[in-house]
């Protein structure tokens, strides 16, 4: 137990179990899945077509999706090359 005049700083151990990075990852794609699903809805009541509103939805998903994939992919090299580092 850590005395109280100790001046050394305390260490933070960052938990990297797998379990907690599947639960984060099912919860982002249940909050993925449930913004699709208000859009599609929302999308639905305005178009007047369930079948027009996924479309459309699933084509503004999978557009971000692979912008995103670019987009990281230029950080990750722009990163490993840059002569400042």
């Amino acid at each position: 137990m850590p005395q109280l005049d100790d001046k050394r700083p305390r260490e933070l151990e960052i938990d990297t179990a797998r379990g907690r990075r599947w639960r984060g990852l099912a919860g982002y794609v249940l909050g993925i899945i449930a913004v699709i699903a208000v859009f599609s809805l929302l999308f639905a009541r305005l178009t007047g077509s369930l079948r027009v509103a996924v479309a459309v939805i699933a084509f503004m998903l999978l557009y971000m999706l692979f912008m995103a994939k670019i987009t990281g992919k230029h950080l990750r090299d722009e990163d490993r090359f840059n002569p400042r580092r």
